[in-house]
């Protein structure tokens, strides 16, 4: 066989690779139609769909396939984005996730066919743009005040997580062998004795500089959540204005990054329970906007977070009534319950209050993640509700490395 033919061959190989390849994505997606506005997507299914476009990319970047390149790592970026937060996806954003799988589609047929018709690669890479859920500096933040994060575009680099905590746990391996070395040097000479105090504080500075890769301020978990809030608000159809303060207080990455999911289970709970349509407000003579305010500070050497709505509050009965109903309590139980017990109710798995399926929740599974996910912390969760005046939900976390 000449190496024309191989290179057919191989080209052949391709083109079905991409043909069998979009078609997963677009089975994949079309399972998490329904899912994604009620907040069930799981981090394995934004896994399986990041792996299909990362594979795409990757054969498409051999065969130098640069419309499929761009329109792949323009996936990969939303749905980068969507791993930390899969409670994040949309249905719009499935329905653009969509259109893509149907470009890549169609960009194997053209080069099956060799073809040269134009397709609205651009277009569609704009509309992934406006779906990236980082912090952007020219978004229309609608008045809202969100976190800046301190970090500037020019130098700026993306490091594994993996990467950092391996160089943190080498600097401590590093300052334990030097602690050897510096027993050792007393019986060396005086020059070797003051190369390795040199070399000891080099190495305490580079430790110090690893322990400092571990910590990121809170602003870089609390960026998302002005966005999130703009998505479950239109979703809703309520308009919502997102505050958030104490993003200069630092955390360890990886306990923080676990903090990103029941925060946004809060932001959804909030908006489709608490927060009252623009028309019911204004009837109570409240503002047509409804505030979610998120505020982090330091107490008693805890990390706390408050979360508060400025919505209907909790209808206690309303709980009371479906706990009763879920079989989470017997009426003569609930009879002796106290207003505090009873709020507490809410995290209950099943217990809701909504009439139906929101778009956001109401299938009583979120504030039952929230809870799961802070005991995991080793945090506790409290609330306090007003009716009429709104609901604050306190995270307490202790020894979360705040500063």
């Amino acid at each position: 066989m000449s190496d024309r033919d191989d290179d057919k061959e191989l080209r052949q190989t391709f083109l079905s690779e991409v043909a069998e390849r979009a078609e997963a994505l677009s089975q994949s997606l079309l399972l998490l139609r329904d899912r994604a506005p009620a907040g069930a997507v799981e981090p394995e299914d934004v896994n399986d769909l990041f792996r299909h476009v990362h594979t795409l990319k990757g054969i498409a970047a051999m065969f130098e396939e640069s419309d499929l390149v761009a329109v792949a790592h323009g996936m990969e970026d939303v749905l980068e984005d969507l791993r930390l937060a899969p409670v994040l996806m949309s249905q719009d954003t499935v329905d653009v996730l969509l259109e893509g799988s149907d470009l890549i589609a169609e960009i194997g047929d053209r080069a099956r066919l060799n073809e040269t018709r134009e397709l609205p690669i651009s277009s569609f890479l704009e509309r992934l743009k406006r779906l990236s859920f980082a912090p952007a500096a020219n978004a229309d933040t609608q008045g809202d005040y969100e976190p800046e994060v301190n970090a500037t575009s020019i130098g700026t680099v993306r490091v594994d997580p993996k990467t950092i905590d391996r160089i943190a746990s080498l600097s401590k391996d590093l300052l334990s062998q030097q602690g050897r070395l510096f027993a050792m040097s007393m019986q060396l000479p005086e020059a070797a004795q003051t190369l390795v105090d040199s070399l000891s504080v080099s190495l305490h500075a580079l430790d110090a500089e690893a322990q400092s890769l571990l910590r990121v301020p809170l602003s870089q978990i609390f960026a998302p959540l002005g966005r999130a809030t703009r998505t479950f608000a239109r979703e809703a159809q309520k308009r919502v204005r997102f505050i958030a303060e104490g993003g200069e207080l630092e955390v360890d990455r990886a306990r923080g990054e676990k903090l990103l999911e029941p925060l946004l289970h809060l932001l959804r709970n909030a908006i489709d329970h608490g927060i009252e349509l623009s028309e019911v407000r204004a009837a109570l003579g409240k503002s047509e906007e409804g505030t979610l305010h998120v505020r982090a500070m330091r107490r008693d050497g805890a990390l706390v977070i408050a979360v508060r709505d400025d919505g209907a509050g909790i209808d206690v009965e309303r709980v009371v009534d479906e706990a009763i109903r879920c079989g989470v309590v017997t009426e003569e139980n609930a009879r002796e319950l106290s207003t505090e017990d009873a709020w507490m109710l809410v995290f209950e798995m099943g217990v809701s209050t909504a009439p139906a399926a929101a778009t956001t929740s109401g299938r009583g599974t979120g504030l039952a993640i929230v809870k799961a996910a802070i005991s995991e912390l080793d945090g506790r969760i409290a609330l306090t509700s007003e009716r009429g005046q709104g609901t604050t939900w306190a995270l307490t976390l202790q020894n979360f490395s705040a500063n």
